[in-house]
């Protein structure tokens, strides 16, 4: 029998500056090219997770709002926070440092790959270096960056990626250059063994068994699909897509253990075999989590036959099910997109924000817990108090059972929002 997909929430950290916080960083927001000077607000800057062995889970927090000192922050398997590794290093007063992406291995060292520009001669290079548990600075290595041509032993290059597989060994990709993926000594930080495919691009996945899984485009067909890339064989079984595989994989998030890619696609998160088959999972436009109670809910605006706007909202499960309350808009307001949900208060009453475009400012509307509106407020107040903010699908993650942790900010903190597909069968 089939089973709904459910929403839980797997952590909850708070801003601020204790040992177990995040410090918040906001920004502007919106970035319209015709903004008006009332609808410019400030939202909450995201922050970026990784998912580790043994379940952990890791949140660095290196905004340029928060403190000179970045920091990652380490959770368990049950979301609880085991402590933070301090990302400072003996060079932090003389080079500016843009952190490109992480990894954190089963001893909880931290590998950073970076660009790094020294203060004095203006010039950026790339920078891969280890930083252990305690924040002690291990190796380092530097190199030039170069869009034309690239040497894994000095460095030099194009480079964006870290991956880690279960068995935390550790990979840099150069996948503009003829593929190749180098492994690198966690001990030295030395290139042990370079791992070349012959069909490659710069969108790529690993999963815990170390098979690399590629996003293909095949210029000669103009279709995307994917390509699995075993580094012991040196071999890839690739599969060329259809038009409608075609606009799921520009959004992929990530892969699971099978290996089974995951994307997200017009509010919808899919689950995508190497057959080239297509498994909705759960359509949602943002996500709320109440505070006094953790509860989790769902909203998605759909038309209906009359063409009448309505926010369907659910609490912890995908729309539809018993649970689900219909939020229907005004005919006389504004703008017919982009309506959803951002905030559920402890009466359980429905704050949903919407019709907001080039300077044009949007609409709060306030529901009932009966689904009833009870108030219309434009403008709207001051929203960085009341709003739930679904971070993009970049953020996100996949584990090797195909749970997705997508991260939402609201005024308490980050949440980890863990998403758990139902059964098919």
């Amino acid at each position: 029998m089939k089973s709904e997909p459910t929403f839980e929430v797997f952590s909850s950290i708070p801003w601020g500056h204790r040992n177990t916080d995040i410090p918040l960083a906001i920004e502007d927001y919106p970035a319209y090219a015709f903004a008006s000077p009332d609808q410019m607000r400030k939202v909450r800057t995201p922050v970026r997770i990784r998912l580790g062995t043994q379940g952990r889970l890791h949140a660095l927090a290196d905004a340029s709002a928060r403190p000179a000192t970045p920091f990652i922050l380490h959770l368990d398997a049950a979301g609880q926070v085991l402590g933070k590794t301090p990302l400072s290093g003996n060079d932090q007063d003389s080079v500016e440092v843009i952190i490109l992406d992480y990894v954190v291995d089963a001893d909880t060292n931290c590998y950073l790959l970076e660009h790094v520009r020294s203060r004095e001669a203006n010039q950026s290079n790339n920078r891969l270096r280890m930083i252990n548990r305690d924040g002690v600075p291990g190796w380092s290595r530097i190199g030039p960056i170069s869009e034309e041509e690239f040497d894994f032993h000095e460095l030099s290059g194009s480079f964006h990626r870290l991956l880690m597989d279960g068995n935390s060994c550790l990979y840099l990709p150069a996948t503009r250059h003829a593929g190749a993926i180098a492994e690198i000594d966690r001990d030295t930080g030395a290139v042990a063994r370079v791992h070349t495919s012959e069909k490659f691009s710069d969108k790529l996945f690993m999963n815990e068994r170390g098979t690399v899984i590629y996003i293909l485009y095949f210029t000669d067909l103009n279709l995307r699909g994917l390509g699995l890339f075993n580094l012991e064989e040196g071999n890839v079984a690739t599969l060329v897509g259809d038009e409608e595989l075609y606009g799921w994989l520009l959004y992929a998030i990530g892969v699971d253990a099978s290996p089974d890619v995951y994307a997200w696609r017009e509010s919808c998160v899919a689950r995508i075999s190497f057959d080239g088959r297509i498994s909705p999972i759960a359509e949602f436009d943002n996500i709320v989590v109440r505070s006094n109670d953790q509860a989790v809910f769902l909203s998605r605006l759909r038309v209906d036959g009359e063409k009448a706007l309505v926010v369907q909202v659910n609490r912890g499960s995908a729309l539809g099910g018993p649970d689900s309350l219909e939020l229907r808009l005004p005919q006389d307001v504004s703008g017919g997109h982009a309506w959803e949900l951002i905030h559920v208060d402890e009466q359980e009453q429905y704050y949903v924000y919407g019709g907001e475009e080039p300077a044009r400012v949007g609409t709060l509307l306030v529901y009932e817990s009966d689904g009833s509106l009870k108030e219309t407020i434009s403008p709207p107040v001051d929203l960085l108090t009341l709003e739930s903010r679904l971070a993009n699908y970049s953020f996100w993650q996949v584990d090797s059972l195909g749970r997705v942790y997508i991260t939402v900010t609201d005024a308490s903190g980050l949440r980890v929002v863990r998403l758990i597909p139902g059964d098919s069968g």
